[in-house]
């Protein structure tokens, strides 16, 4: 199986990170907009947001929103897990949510949203420590939750199942969800591992507390078919062992 980007994974070192805010104005989020307040979130914050964005309807008439992800190169020239944002418009303004940042209007004009290149200087500008590169837009079309989703208010045993819960539970207000839980060997030690399972335009999307999100880029079906699922966790996650569906709580019945 090809095709698995180990972007999304907010793998920027302590010391690249900012320590001070960009010199533009930054504002906190919209009223009634809930953080996930997860680890390794860069990625399913931005998908937060740009659901919170489409469901409050902010845009106006003229709203848009997408996520914007990049890589990181390093000095060996290979890429790795790098950070992602929301670009969206808002009455004839172009704006980023950055969670290290909050809002923040950009001067590009709206006319050029779609064009990487001309939005992404302004975005970088933030982090002048790293080598941003390979950034693009993720797709995401008209996700609609599930009729019946599974229930995942059930009380976590881990702190990796508590995030992954929690993920699941937000971004199941809006798309498919599902949660798998998988072991690895390290070491002498066996342990225990979660991730969030979901659908971005056709893409599917392994949110990791742990390790980030990874994004599997090319065409796939949805989040119930628990083969092609686990066929993506075990390549994702060398050494994944007992994979299986997080078995929820509550009404749901039947496979989750």
């Amino acid at each position: 199986m090809a095709g698995v980007v180990m972007f999304g994974g907010c793998a920027l070192p302590n010391a690249d990170l900012p320590s001070e805010r960009p010199s533009r104005h930054a504002s906190r989020p919209p009223r009634g907009y809930l953080q996930l307040r997860v680890r390794n979130s860069c990625f399913v914050e931005s998908v937060n947001f740009c659901d919170f964005y489409r469901q409050k309807k902010l845009g106006g008439p003229d709203g848009w929103a997408q996520v914007l992800q990049w890589g990181i190169r390093k000095e060996d020239f290979t890429v790795k897990g790098g950070h992602a944002v929301t670009v969206f418009v808002r009455y004839g303004q172009l704006y980023v949510y950055d969670i290290n940042f909050g809002v923040i209007a950009l001067k590009t004009p709206v006319a050029q949203k779609l064009d990487v290149n001309a939005v992404t200087p302004e975005i970088f500008e933030g982090y002048p420590k790293i080598k941003s590169v390979l950034a693009h837009y993720e797709a995401d079309f008209d996700p609609h939750p599930e009729a019946n989703p599974p229930d995942y208010s059930s009380r976590p045993t881990t702190d990796e199942l508590h995030d992954a819960l929690k993920v699941a539970t937000r971004l199941g207000r809006v798309r498919p969800v599902r949660v798998v839980e998988f072991t690895r060997l390290e070491g002498a030690i066996i342990r225990p591992y979660a991730v969030t399972v979901f659908m971005l335009g056709n893409k599917l999307c392994l949110y990791s507390p742990s390790a980030g999100t990874r994004v599997v880029d090319r065409p796939l079906l949805g989040v119930q078919d628990f083969n092609l699922v686990k066929a993506v966790v075990v390549e994702s996650f060398p050494g994944a062992d007992n994979v299986q569906w997080f078995q929820p709580a509550g009404p749901t019945t039947g496979k989750p």
